[in-house]
């Protein structure tokens, strides 16, 4: 045989274990498990819908709150984000229906964010701004759910203001 042909046999085997290895490594992706998360709708609250997204996003938003929620079994877990999240949808509703025209003041929402990521211990709001980026979540949507529960516990205080009575002897 000559040189030639040796070097375009090494060549043609070449290509072919090539093709294998592309092959078995082709197989092997396509049987893995998908990585992504399917996105079902789990409730509806008025016209608003809560999909399995948002519940996902929920538990990492209370597990910035209190990590021990990771202690707790997913069942519970799923239960707790649930709740928190169809209860913020209502308050949103009730507070749309109460207040349609209301004005937020951007210094307070940065106030009660400034406010919220000194006690949960981050030093600066870019810090905070990271730990939301590594979970994939976003600092507007926070930012929305703390004017939430800021304006809730606006309206409930105000509302039952003068239902409350305190007894400075006891």
């Amino acid at each position: 045989m000559s040189i030639k042909l040796i070097k375009i046999y090494l060549e043609i085997n070449m290509l072919k274990l090539i093709s294998y290895i592309y092959f078995f490594f082709f197989i092997f992706l396509s049987n893995s498990p998908s990585l992504s998360q399917e996105n079902k709708i789990l409730f509806k609250v008025n016209n608003q819908i809560i999909t399995t997204q948002d519940i996902s996003n929920e538990i990492k938003y209370l597990g910035l709150y209190n990590q021990n929620l990771y202690s707790l079994d997913k069942e519970q877990i799923f239960e707790i984000s649930k709740n928190s999240i169809i209860k913020r949808k209502i308050k949103q509703l009730e507070l749309s229906n109460k207040f349609p025209d209301i004005e937020i003041n951007q210094k307070n929402v940065e106030r009660i964010l400034s406010q919220t990521y000194l006690k949960l211990g981050y030093k600066n709001l870019n810090e905070f701004k990271n730990l939301l980026n590594n979970n994939k979540l976003d600092l507007e949507v926070f930012k929305e759910n703390l004017i939430t529960n800021s304006l809730w516990n606006e309206f409930i205080s105000v509302k039952f203001r003068d239902k409350i009575r305190i007894d400075e002897k006891k």
